[in-house]
C-alpha cells in the first residue's frame, strides 16, 4: 500500500498529532488498496488520516469492483482488510453486460440509481491475501447491515413527481461477493416499496429494469392490486423504475373496464393510451354502456375524474343503439359527463358539458343539430340550447337558452326564436313551441281586422332566403317533419304582407325547402284594417307580394250577407287589390233595392268596394220597363249612391232615361226611370244627374246631386220613383219640350206623375224673357199694383224658394228676395234677371184630350217688368206643342175690368187688355219698334194686338174639353 502526498505551500504534507499520533496527510488523490480486487480509496478534499497500525480514516469515494461508495467517516482496518462504511451516502453499482469490447472483456453498463444506505462493510480480500497472490473469488464482499433506500425523486423528466417520504423501495440488509464481476442477474434484493397514495406497502425484489434503474416488476395476482385507495383494481402487471411507477393489462373503475400496455401512476394523476374502455350499465343507472378503442385516459385522483379522450378517427360508442362521441368523458363516482360532439343516428349534439345517465344525455349548454335526408348537410340547428335525451322515450327535448337564442332550418331558410323543442327518434317529427303560449286562442276576424299595425305580435319565424325581404310571423306551436322536410308552424294569428294580415286556416302554414310557404287554403285575410276575406287562397311571395283568390262577405242594409269571390288577389306597390265578377245568374243585391252584376274590386285605400258593371231596380210598374244602369262607383252598403251622368247606358251600352218624358210624336207624357226612350226627340220634364239613390223610409228611388240627396232642402234638379205607388215626381228646372226661339221661357217647380192614371200634375214658377214696351209692361204693373183685395203670394214657399235658385242661381235670387223682404221693392235687380213677366205659381195639369199643359186656380204674378208684384190673380195658361209650332196662352184676370193677355205662336207675341190706354199704347207703337233687335225672316218676332176673337176663343177652349183640330195627336 503506498500513499503520495503532493502539495503546495503553505499546505503541509502530513501533520503528526502528538497526542493520539494520528497522522493527517493531505495531498491525497487515491490510495490503491488491492490492485487484485480493484479496491481504491478516494478522500474528499485530498485529506486522510493514518491511524495506529495503518488503518486509515477518512471521507470520500470508495471503489471497490463494480460497486462505487460515497459517504463519510469510513475507515480502513489493515489487519482485518475491510473498510467501515459507517455513514454511506449512496452507492453506485454498474454491470457487466453481455457485449464484449475490443479485447473480449464484457462493456460495463452504469445504473442509474443510487442505493442509499446506513452502514455496510467491505471486505477488500482474505486477511492473509493482502498482496493478492492467491484468488479468492468471493472478494471483494460487501455487507449491507442496516436498511438500505432507493428514491425516484430525481429521475429525468420527471423530478419532484415522486417525492422521497412517499415514494421509494426499502430494501433489507444484504452480502454481496465477488463484485467486481456483478450482472444484472446477481441483482435481486429483497425489500419491502412504499408506493404514497397509489399502491400499499407491498414487499418486492429489487432488481435492474429495462430502463438500467433498480425498481420492481411486478405480475399481480389474480384478485388484482388497488390502486389510489382502493379506488381502481389493477390486473396484469405493475412495476417501478427511472420510467416511473408503470402498471400494464386490465383496470375495473366503477362500472368501467380498460385495457392498456402502460398505466403511468403518478401521485396526483394516472395517465395512459388505452387499448380499450369499456363502461356497462351500473344497477343504479348512473352510467350507460360504453365502448371505446385507442383512448387516452388521463385519471384525476383527487377530484377522482377520471377523463378519456379518443383519438381522431376514433370515437365513443354509447347506448349500444349507434351514438357515438368524438371528444372526452369523465367518469367521476356518481356521473359519466362528457364534451365534444354526438352522433346519433339523425342527429348531432355538441356541448363543453354532457351528462349521461344509463339511458339518458342531459345538457344545460349545446347546439343541437338534425340531419339532413337529402344532403349532408343539417336541416335544423339549435344554437345554446338546454338538451335533454331519453332513449327509453325516444326522445330529445331542448330549450333556449335566451331570448336572443334562436334555431335555423337551413335547407327550409328559415330561422326560429320558439323557446321549448321535443324530437321524436321514432316518428322524426321535432315538436316546438313558446313557453306559456301554446294554448293561446286565435283572434277572431273582428280582432284581426282591429289589430294596429304599430303593435305586431314580435315574430318568432324569419325566412332567411332574402335578408332584405324576410317574410316573418308569429306562431306559438309547431312540428318539423325530418322526412317530409317541412315545417308545420300552428297558433299564427298573422302574417303580414304588404298592408294585409293573413291568417291561415286553424292558424297553420306548411314550410317547405327554400323557404316556400305552401299555398294556404280558407284562410282569412285582413286588408289595412278596413277588409275581411275569408275562404282564402294564398301563396305567399315576400313581405311585399302575395297572391291568391277569396271570398268578401258583403253586408247590406239590413244585415244580410252575399258573398263575393274575388278569383284574383294581389299586391301593387304594397297595396292590396282583389278582383271579381259578379254574374247575373248569382242574383246578387247591393241591398233589397238594388240588383247588381258586373266587376268589382277591393283596395286596400278604400273602405268601400268599387263596382264596374250594372246595377239593376226593383219594381213591380207594369207600365214601365227599367234596364241596369251601367257605372263605376265606390258603393257604401249602408248608403248605396249610383252615378248617373248626363248621358247613362245600360249594360249594352244603350242610353238609359229617367223622368216622365213628353213624347214628341203621339203628343203623350210617359214615364220611365232607367228605361227606354221612345223617341230620340222626347224631352223630360226634368233632367236630373248625379247619383241615384233608395230612400227606404219612403220606398222611392232619386237621382239628384249628392248635396241635394244630403239635403233635399237644397234647389236643384231631382227625379223621384216611388216604386210602391207607381208615382214618378222631380223638381228643379222644368221643361215642356216647346220652343219659342226669340220668346225665350225658363221654368222652375216640381211634377207628381202617377203612373196608372197617367195623370201629371205640376207646380212651377214661369220666367218669359221677351222684346216689348217697356210703358206697356209698367202700366199693366202699376194697374195691377193699385189693387189692395189682392192675395199676397208666400215668397218663403218651396216652390218660390227653390224655383228662384233654379231659375237665376242661389245668390241671385237670395239678393231679390232680401231686397223684397225688406223694402217691398228691389233696388237694383240682379243681372241674371232678365224676365218680362215671372209667374211665380203656375199650377199646371197634363190635359190628355187637349195634349196640353193647362194651369188650374190662381196663378201668383211675380214680376211684371222690373217691378215686383207678388200676388195672386185669376187666369189661365196653357201651354202646347203643336206640329205647326208652339203655342203660349197666358191669361191674367184681376177683376172683371182688369186682365191682360199674352199669346205666343210662331214668331208673333200677341197682347190684349182691358185697360184700353194699354190697347191704345200697343196699337202705336210702331211696327219696327216691336220687332226684336235679332228677328229675322228664319227666326221672326214681333208684338201686337191680339186678333179678335182670339181671347173669347182661348177661353172658351180652358173652359172645356174642346180640342184643338189640329193639335198632332
Amino acid at each position: 500500500m503506498r500513499i503520495v502526498s503532493s502539495t503546495k505551500a503553505p499546505i503541509d504534507n502530513a501533520v503528526l498529532d502528538l497526542k493520539n499520533y494520528n497522522l493527517t496527510v493531505n495531498g491525497v488523490n487515491g490510495v490503491l488498496l488491492s490492485d487484485s480486487q480493484r479496491v481504491a480509496m478516494f478522500p474528499y478534499n485530498r485529506q486522510l488520516v493514518i491511524e495506529k497500525n495503518r488503518s486509515i480514516h477518512f471521507d470520500g469515494v470508495v471503489e471497490a469492483g463494480l460497486f462505487t461508495v460515497y459517504g463519510k467517516n469510513f475507515s480502513f482496518n489493515y489487519d482485518t482488510f475491510k473498510i467501515r462504511l459507517q455513514k454511506i451516502d449512496s452507492l453506485r453499482i454498474s454491470v457487466e453486460t453481455e457485449q464484449k469490447d475490443m479485447y473480449g472483456n464484457p462493456v460495463i453498463q452504469e445504473i442509474n440509481n443510487l442505493i442509499e444506505l446506513g452502514t455496510a462493510e467491505l471486505f477488500i480480500d482474505h486477511p492473509a491475501n493482502k498482496s493478492g497472490l492467491r484468488s479468492y473469488k468471493e472478494y471483494p464482499i460487501i455487507n449491507a447491515i442496516s436498511y438500505s433506500y432507493i428514491f425516484y425523486d430525481k429521475i429525468a423528466g420527471l423530478e419532484g413527481v415522486y417525492p422521497q417520504k412517499d415514494f421509494y423501495f426499502k430494501v433489507d440488509p444484504f452480502t454481496y461477493e465477488n463484485i467486481d464481476h456483478y450482472t444484472y442477474e446477481d441483482m435481486n434484493l429483497s425489500g419491502e416499496f412504499i408506493g404514497g397514495n397509489i399502491l400499499k406497502p407491498m414487499k418486492q425484489y429489487l432488481t435492474i429494469q429495462d430502463s438500467n434503474s433498480l425498481g420492481f416488476n411486478m405480475i399481480i395476482p389474480d384478485d388484482g392490486i388497488g390502486v389510489y385507495g382502493d379506488k381502481g383494481i389493477l390486473y396484469n402487471e405493475i412495476s417501478m423504475s427511472n420510467r416511473g411507477l408503470i402498471g400494464s393489462g386490465t383496470m375495473k373503475r366503477l362500472s368501467s373496464t380498460t385495457v392498456a400496455e402502460e398505466y403511468h401512476f403518478f401521485p396526483d394523476s394516472m395517465i395512459s393510451q388505452v387499448k380499450s374502455f369499456n363502461i356497462v350499465k351500473d344497477a343504479a343507472g348512473l352510467f350507460p354502456v360504453l365502448n371505446s378503442e385507442d383512448v387516452a385516459v388521463n385519471w384525476l385522483t383527487k377530484p377522482d375524474e377520471w377523463i378519456a379522450t379518443n383519438t381522431v378517427g376514433k370515437k365513443f360508442e354509447m347506448f349500444e343503439n349507434g351514438t357515438t362521441l368524438d371528444g372526452s368523458v369523465t367518469l367521476t363516482p356518481s356521473k359519466l359527463l362528457a364534451k365534444g360532439a354526438i352522433e346519433m343516428t339523425d342527429s348531432r349534439i355538441t356541448s363543453n358539458l354532457f351528462n349521461f345517465r344509463s339511458n339518458a344525455i342531459r345538457a344545460d349548454t349545446s347546439d343541437y343539430n338534425l340531419k339532413s335526408k337529402s344532403t349532408s348537410g343539417y336541416s335544423f340547428i339549435a344554437e345554446n340550447a338546454n338538451t335533454d335525451i331519453n332513449f327509453d322515450l325516444q326522445t330529445a327535448k331542448f330549450r333556449l337558452n335566451t331570448d336572443s337564442s334562436m334555431v335555423k332550418f337551413p335547407e327550409l331558410q328559415y330561422i326560429c326564436t320558439m323557446t321549448d323543442f321535443t324530437y321524436s327518434m321514432q316518428s322524426r317529427i321535432l315538436s316546438m313551441e313558446q313557453k306559456g303560449k301554446s294554448n293561446t286562442t286565435l283572434m277572431t276576424s273582428e280582432q284581426l281586422l282591429r289589430q294596429p299595425f304599430s303593435n305586431l305580435d314580435k315574430p318568432t319565424f324569419f325566412a332567411t332566403n332574402n335578408l332584405e325581404d324576410t317574410v316573418s310571423f308569429s306562431s306559438w306551436k309547431g312540428l318539423y317533419n325530418l322526412d317530409r322536410e317541412l315545417i308545420e308552424a300552428e297558433n299564427i294569428n298573422y302574417i303580414r304582407v304588404a298592408d294585409a294580415l293573413i291568417q291561415p286556416d286553424s292558424g297553420k302554414i306548411t314550410i317547405s325547402r327554400r323557404a316556400k310557404i305552401e299555398t294556404l287554403q280558407n284562410a282569412l285575410v285582413a286588408v289595412n284594417n278596413r277588409h275581411i276575406l275569408h275562404s282564402a287562397a294564398i301563396d305567399i311571395e315576400s313581405t311585399k307580394r302575395y297572391t291568391g283568390s277569396a271570398i268578401y262577405d258583403y253586408t247590406d242594409e239590413n244585415k244580410e250577407i252575399q258573398q263575393i269571390k274575388f278569383p284574383e288577389l294581389s299586391v301593387d306597390t304594397l297595396t292590396t287589390t282583389a278582383k271579381g265578377i259578379i254574374p247575373v245568374s248569382q242574383k246578387f243585391m247591393l241591398s233589397p233595392a238594388f240588383s247588381y252584376s258586373g266587376d268589382v274590386m277591393l283596395s286596400a285605400r278604400s273602405q268601400l268596394l268599387t263596382f264596374t258593371g250594372s246595377v239593376g231596380i226593383v219594381h213591380n210598374c207594369s207600365n214601365m220597363v227599367s234596364y241596369s244602369l251601367k257605372f263605376k262607383s265606390t258603393i257604401d252598403p249602408l248608403k248605396i249612391l249610383i252615378p248617373v251622368s248626363d248621358k247613362p247606358r245600360d249594360i249594352n251600352d244603350n242610353l238609359v232615361f229617367s223622368g216622365s218624358y213628353i213624347n214628341a210624336d203621339s203628343i203623350h207624357i210617359y214615364p220611365a226611370f232607367l228605361s227606354a226612350q221612345k223617341s230620340w226627340t222626347d224631352v223630360p220634364l226634368v233632367n236630373a244627374t248625379g247619383f241615384l239613390y233608395y230612400e227606404k223610409e219612403k220606398g222611392r228611388y232619386l237621382i239628384s246631386s249628392l248635396a241635394k240627396l244630403t239635403d233635399p232642402a237644397l234647389n236643384g234638379n231631382l227625379i223621384s220613383f216611388d216604386k210602391n205607388y207607381c208615382v214618378m215626381s222631380g223638381e228643379g228646372n222644368l221643361s215642356f219640350g216647346t220652343k219659342y226661339d226669340l220668346f225665350q221661357m225658363s221654368s222652375a217647380g216640381n211634377f207628381i206623375h202617377r203612373m196608372d192614371s197617367g195623370t201629371v200634375n205640376i207646380e212651377s214658377i214661369l220666367a218669359m224673357d221677351f222684346h216689348f214696351s217697356p210703358e206697356g209692361l209698367k202700366m199693366m204693373a202699376d194697374e195691377l199694383r193699385m189693387m189692395p183685395t189682392l192675395t199676397p203670394v208666400n215668397l218663403n214657399s218651396d216652390l218660390y224658394t227653390k224655383g228662384m235658385k233654379d231659375l237665376m242661381g242661389t245668390a241671385a235670387a237670395a239678393q231679390l228676395k232680401e231686397d223684397i223682404d225688406l223694402f217691398g221693392a228691389t233696388r237694383n235687380l240682379p243681372k241674371e234677371f232678365t224676365y218680362e213677366l215671372l209667374l211665380n205659381d203656375v199650377k199646371f195639369f197634363w190635359n190628355e184630350s187637349t195634349a196640353s199643359f193647362r194651369s188650374k186656380g190662381k196663378i201668383g204674378i211675380g214680376f211684371i217688368g222690373t217691378q215686383p208684384i207678388n200676388t195672386y190673380v185669376d187666369g189661365y195658361v196653357e201651354i202646347q206643342r203643336r206640329r205647326s209650332g208652339d203655342m203660349l196662352d197666358v191669361y191674367l184676370k184681376a177683376d172683371d175690368a182688369t186682365w191682360y193677355y199674352f199669346s205666343y205662336f210662331r214668331g208673333v207675341l200677341m197682347t190684349q187688355s182691358g185697360n184700353s190706354a194699354y190697347n191704345s199704347l200697343i196699337t202705336t207703337i210702331k211696327i219696327n219698334d216691336r220687332k226684336h233687335p235679332d228677328a229675322s225672316v228664319r227666326v221672326p218676332y214681333t208684338y201686337m194686338i191680339a186678333a179678335e176673337g182670339r181671347l173669347q176663343s182661348f177661353l172658351r177652349r180652358m173652359t172645356s174639353e174642346e180640342p184643338l183640330e189640329d193639335v198632332i195627336r
